[in-house]
């Protein structure tokens, strides 16, 4: 009987795929062009939740929620190493970065299951990826924020992210959410989602993805005990950007984090009063105010992602909007830094 697959790898050159499902079932591998059976791999206790092929396709790793980790050699589907499992249950991503060609066991990022968190580090081993509501790709073990990615900013990604996996070089990143999967090419100068429209009842289970060759990309999804190939298009109508997002787009970043400006803007200073905005640690507080103040005053709080997502909610000159920009993205910045746990196992 067919078992539910939970975790899905590419080798580096894309002529093999992992797949890895419940307790008891082996982690197969199979040729991708011709469909045949490569190997049949057992040892890992509990389900295999994340895999992860070495540089040269010719070790594959494999570990289950709590941590428990086997890695075989694919030739002859010989064990050659093992970790013992932790004590709790924790999501996994597995990557055997090629700054590390020769190493016997992968990185593993490991975040808890009741957190809304998940990363997953590149091939090349220099980027994370880091969903929560919207997907951050970093520098690994740095703050420095390279894309990202907002389903709100998308029609066809409105129902949000609930699954990632990047490609064998680096420059896409897998996505699925309810109804939905894609390919995000985050390093593009206009960074692009390539997209399809699921069917409600499908709710992938692991994800992997393909070069694309011009216009086209592919994805590999795991539905319960099937495995689907997906061609991948760029809908303009939905991937469309705003005028927010095309703004924040072209900002440069500060110089440096330590030269953040000051959290407290004015304009439209009068005899009578003046607009202003003060910069908090979560929100924002727009404000005008009067002189005298019973001739009229008012306050409204705006949350530093909506801001992000959406724009200011009153109007603020363009000289002191980059300023605000800039220092708002500091703060979460470093906020969603302090949040990450820094638990990667070499």
């Amino acid at each position: 009987m067919a078992k539910t697959i939970f975790s899905l790898a590419l080798s580096r050159d894309e002529t093999r795929l992992a797949r890895g499902g419940e307790a008891g079932s082996a982690i197969t591998i199979w040729n991708l062009a011709s469909g045949e059976v490569v190997a049949h791999l057992h040892g890992l206790s509990r389900q295999a939740h994340a895999l992860a092929f070495s540089p040269d396709g010719s070790r594959i790793a494999a570990a289950n929620l709590w941590g428990g980790l086997c890695v075989w050699n694919v030739a002859d589907g010989r064990e050659i190493g093992r970790k013992p499992e932790e004590s709790g249950r924790k999501t996994r991503s597995l990557t055997y970065p090629e700054t590390a060609r020769d190493a016997l066991f992968p990185v593993m990022l490991s975040d808890p299951i009741v957190r809304p968190i998940s990363r997953a580090l590149a091939p090349n081993g220099q980027v994370v990826a880091i969903q929560r509501a919207t997907v951050e790709i970093r520098k690994f073990r740095r703050s420095v924020v390279l894309a990202r990615f907002d389903p709100a900013e998308f029609e066809i990604a409105k129902t949000g992210v609930r699954r990632l996996a990047w490609s064998a070089d680096s420059t896409a990143l897998a996505l699925t959410g309810d109804g939905w999967v894609g390919a995000w090419l985050p390093f593009e100068p206009k960074p692009t989602l390539f997209a399809a429209v699921l069917p409600p009842s499908v709710i992938p289970s692991a994800l992997a993805v393909l070069r694309g060759l011009g216009e086209s990309w592919e994805v590999l999804y795991a539905c319960d005990h099937e495995v689907v190939r997906l061609s991948l298009v760029t809908p303009p109508e939905v991937c469309r950007p705003t005028k927010w997002q095309e703004f924040l787009s072209r900002l440069p970043e500060p110089a440096d984090e330590a030269s953040r400006p000051r959290s407290s803007w004015r304009w439209n200073e009068t005899s009578s009063g003046y607009d202003g905005v003060d910069l908090r640690r979560v929100d924002l507080l727009w404000y005008h105010e009067s002189r005298p103040a019973w001739a009229g005053e008012w306050g409204e709080e705006q949350s530093l992602d909506s801001f992000l997502a959406e724009g200011p909610r009153h109007p603020i000159p363009e000289p002191l909007l980059i300023e605000l920009c800039q220092a708002v993205r500091q703060i979460v910045a470093a906020a969603r830094t302090n949040e990450i746990p820094s638990n990667e196992q070499p």
